[in-house]
């Protein structure tokens, strides 16, 4: 796939924000949870941060970043009690995704659940369920990483709506990490 100049600068700033937002959240905030003697980060990268997509690289490649990013930090912060964690989902439900698949519909005269198919089919066939998730899902992979006591350096990502840890498998349930 090529990209025209402007489309890479555009890309180019996307991915810078995506990695220079982090520097800015730990410059604000870590301090803050040094003196409290305990903190707690949870990124939210993306399932393309650990399996990239051909048509956005930039993307991919920021969250990719951005995972690598929580696992350094972790390991910085664990002397001071701050948890680091990265949640990653994949195909998750958002409006943003809700209003590209709606424009593809119209745009080729197709139904939204027909839309919602053919984008799991040709870019996400690694889901079994063939169906996006939703963030009430993903949600509370989020909450239990804020419950004391967690994980730090750990990375969950959501595919084939199992729960990925680390390289264990969970699932579907996240009641079953509970069980480790």
């Amino acid at each position: 796939m090529r990209y025209s100049l402007i489309s890479r600068k555009l890309s180019g700033v996307q991915a810078g924000w995506n990695i220079h937002y982090e520097y800015i959240k730990h410059e604000v905030d870590v301090p803050y949870m040094k003196k409290a003697e305990y903190g707690c980060i949870i990124n939210i990268s993306s399932e393309s941060g650990v399996q990239p997509d051909a048509f956005m690289p930039h993307y991919d490649a920021s969250k990719a970043a951005l995972i690598n990013f929580t696992k350094s930090f972790s390991k910085a912060y664990a002397v001071n009690r701050i948890l680091v964690n990265t949640v990653s989902p994949a195909f998750i439900m958002t409006t943003m995704l809700d209003n590209m698949l709606k424009t593809t519909a119209e745009k080729h005269g197709i139904t939204f659940d027909e839309a919602t198919q053919a984008f799991l089919k040709e870019n996400r066939p690694h889901i079994e369920l063939k169906r996006p998730g939703k963030v009430e899902e993903v949600a509370s992979t989020v909450v239990y990483l804020a419950s004391p006591p967690s994980l730090t350096g750990s990375t969950f990502v959501w595919m084939e709506f199992l729960l990925r840890v680390n390289n264990n498998l969970y699932g579907p349930l996240i009641e079953n990490i509970f069980e480790i």
